[in-house]
């Protein structure tokens, strides 16, 4: 449900959640500060809470130590024994006391059905091809438990995150394949500049180019020398990019509150296909100044 958390002065709506140890273990939650409920809490429905991150961010100034505490929650009085990590900016905004301390003391009594109503219940299987399995049996004690006879509708439904799971990851796929696509426009493009950047540089320096042929430059030394300038050229914007990348990714994740990790091959293979792009686009203005007459280019003023 959803209530109010009253600790002294400053108050705070949160969703309230009735659970039990387990809760935590499944959904890999971890605690920053504290523990979570005891056998014997859950059992004798005690006035304990775990405070999501941002819950106890609201309710406690900074540097106050919310363990030990107490609030209040629908008049009833509970002692905060644990604040979770942060999960994300829709999950930390959450209050969890143990399952028979909801049922018996808020929840369960104010419950238009019965004080053993549920809403819903977490499993967690070992493997993702254990899931189809653990699925027909939980509809199946389900149905028994529910004394449901053979050929009526289900009361409950099974969700299976499978099918969202493939879902999402279509969607990843999808956005992968654009970013790679406006990806390898942005390296065409970038590649035809730089060409026509070292195609200007040779024409610009043909007399040079001439000057280092007639004192004995051999063709493949002038070749590795405009190769060399055009990597130059993209390792220095592939280092640009990377940077502001960089900078722009952990600019927005500390405005929007998200966790972001950089990948450092990622970070290798940008470079690395900006050193590619170089030696690809900048091949054809290096075959060209090796290919140059002595004679001719030094007859160029």
């Amino acid at each position: 449900g959803t209530a109010q958390v009253i600790r002294e002065s400053k108050n705070w709506n949160t969703t309230i959640n009735g659970t039990t140890t387990s809760h935590f273990m499944v959904r890999d939650w971890q605690l920053s500060s504290g523990r979570y409920f005891s056998a014997a809490e859950e059992a004798s429905a005690a006035k304990v809470v775990i405070l999501g991150s941002a819950a106890a961010k609201e309710l406690f100034a900074p540097g106050d130590d919310p363990i030990g505490a107490q609030v209040r929650i629908m008049q009833v009085p509970l002692e905060v024994i644990g604040v979770l990590d942060r999960k994300g900016p829709a999950q930390d905004d959450v209050a969890f006391v143990p399952l028979t301390t909801a049922k018996l003391r808020f929840l369960g009594s104010a419950s238009g059905i019965n004080r053993d109503a549920i809403a819903y219940i977490l499993v967690k299987v070992a493997s993702d091809t254990q899931m189809a399995g653990a699925t027909s049996e939980i509809e199946g004690l389900l149905r028994q438990r529910h004394r449901i006879p053979a050929g009526q509708a289900d009361d409950f439904k099974v969700q299976d995150p499978a099918a969202a799971m493939e879902a999402q990851q279509g969607a990843i796929r999808t956005v992968a394949l654009l970013l790679f696509a406006i990806a390898s426009v942005s390296l065409l493009v970038g590649g035809i500049s730089i060409m026509n950047v070292m195609i200007v540089s040779v024409t610009e320096r043909t007399r040079e180019i001439g000057i280092r042929r007639a004192l004995g430059g051999r063709m493949r030394d002038i070749r590795l020398q405009f190769l060399c300038e055009a990597l130059v050229l993209c390792l220095l914007g592939g280092a640009i990019g990377v940077i502001g990348g960089v900078t722009l990714s952990m600019t927005v994740a500390r405005l929007a509150g998200w966790i972001t990790a950089i990948d450092m091959r990622s970070i290798g293979l940008a470079v690395g296909f900006s050193a590619v792009t170089g030696v690809i686009f900048g091949f054809y203005p290096a075959h060209m100044a090796s290919k140059l007459s002595p004679i001719e280019a030094l007859k160029v003023e």
